[in-house]
């Protein structure tokens, strides 16, 4: 069935909702813990403790002008049901290892929290442009 403006309406339809879902899910204290741990992973560091993720959450918050903060348990939590495991670094306390496995599934949290294209995504997209434009 060839419905151009039907197709239009409902890609217009699916982009709207899909926007709308991502911008609630990146108000998450879950978005905000990962935007934090992206952050300090894109430091090159080899790890970080939760309590370092933490003030670089509470900065993001303060920043945002909120007053909620979150102590490192909670980051842990997050963390936890984000996917990224911490463990025991050192005696001093639990934290992630960047190591290439959790900078990938960072990455992949990235992409579903805060709206970036994945590589095929993005080749999707140019390719069915092109073929709109022919």
């Amino acid at each position: 069935m060839d419905a151009p403006e039907l197709r239009q309406k409902l890609v217009t339809l699916l982009k709207t909702q899909d926007q709308l879902r991502l911008s609630e899910m990146s108000d998450t204290s879950e978005a905000i813990v990962l935007e934090a741990t992206r952050a300090l992973s894109r430091d090159g560091r080899q790890q970080a403790y939760a309590r370092e993720i933490a003030v670089e959450v509470n900065r993001r918050l303060e920043a945002r002008g909120e007053t909620a903060r979150l102590r490192p348990e909670k980051v842990g939590h997050r963390l936890k049901k984000l996917g990224l495991r911490t463990r025991p670094l050192s005696q001093t306390g639990n934290g992630l290892t960047f190591d290439k496995a959790t900078l990938a599934r960072i990455q992949q949290l990235a992409v579903v929290y805060m709206m970036e294209d994945t590589p095929a995504e993005t080749k999707n997209l140019h390719d069915s442009q092109a073929t709109e434009n022919k």
